[in-house]
């Protein structure tokens, strides 16, 4: 008998589509995609500023967060689908997501930490992944100045007028190369300042002691 017609026959494994941020919260994100069928998991690749991409982990699931990342990086992943037998592996092509760069929390807790004759200390809580902080001041008057950039979560700022009222808040940054990301300014901190005398002791004798102190 004469043969029939042969039929192409490709083995494999469909390519995800859909793949998707879900959502992001402070050092992670969450990826999402569409299930392939016949695959019994799917690689995760992710690639840091348009470097080389590297495997994170392989999973059965379509939603999956990857964790410890750094808002001075930008991030890239994509998703291959595999179907794996006794004897065999498929992978699929891959599928890409949107370049994602995290941001950062706001400062939290801004505070006055101790109050000088013409200044205050002010401290407030680290920002994971905050290279540095701007803090800036608005006077009576409502003009606001950038009073310094710093990295340490407290600082000094001096030059106050004792009686006036100032407002005070602070911005996280985090540098990367020559960019700067910028996060979200903190809650405004009211500070009414009145300042502290400055106490010396310039001599003493037995049993007694002079002080001095300058005028506020």
């Amino acid at each position: 008998s004469e043969y029939s017609d042969s039929v192409g026959c490709t083995l494999g494994v469909e390519t995800p589509s859909y793949l998707t941020i879900n959502s992001t919260n402070k050092n992670s994100v969450e990826l999402k995609w569409e299930r392939v069928k016949g695959a019994t998991g799917y690689r995760l690749y992710r690639a840091e500023n348009d470097g080389e991409y590297k495997l994170v982990k392989t999973v059965t699931d379509t939603t999956t967060k990857n964790y410890n990342l750094r808002p001075d990086v930008t991030y890239t992943y994509r998703i291959a689908a595999i179907a794996e037998g006794a004897t065999y592996t498929f992978k699929s092509e891959y599928v890409y997501s949107e370049p994602i760069r995290l941001a950062l929390d706001p400062v939290d807790n801004l505070h006055v930490e101790k109050y000088y004759s013409n200044g205050v200390s002010l401290g407030w809580d680290a920002v994971n992944g905050a290279t540095g902080y701007r803090l800036y001041r608005t006077s009576e008057t409502g003009v606001t100045t950038l009073v310094k950039t710093i990295t340490d979560n407290t600082t000094n700022t001096y030059s106050l007028v004792n009686g006036q009222c100032y407002r005070f808040f602070v911005k996280p940054i985090c540098q990367s190369g020559t960019a700067t990301v910028n996060g979200s300014n903190s809650e405004e901190l009211a500070v009414f300042f009145t300042a502290q005398p400055h106490v010396t002791i310039p001599q003493s004798e037995v049993n007694k002691i002079h002080l001095h102190w300058d005028n506020v």
